[in-house]
């Protein structure tokens, strides 16, 4: 029953948005965040760029344990 599932988990919150020109751009964007250690998508969410961009070059040191695609690059901030 789809009805008790929805009723059983609490609300979820947006934290942050991004508008894209394309479907496609979206996606792409998406792949490539989801593939970011939790600790990147934090500081993306506090809008603390600097930081995150720390983070990517220190991808070697902690390397993210998400199965996302890691092999795009996006540069729209």
């Amino acid at each position: 029953m789809f009805w008790l599932h929805v009723t059983r988990r609490p609300p979820l919150q947006l934290v942050w948005s991004q508008e894209y020109f394309s479907r496609e751009e979206a996606l792409s964007a998406e792949r490539q965040i989801k593939g970011w250690s939790r600790k990147k998508k934090e500081e993306m969410m506090r809008g603390d760029w600097l930081e995150v961009s720390r983070l990517a070059q220190s991808k070697s040191i902690h390397p993210s344990t998400s199965s996302g695609r890691t092999d795009l690059l996006f540069t729209s901030y």
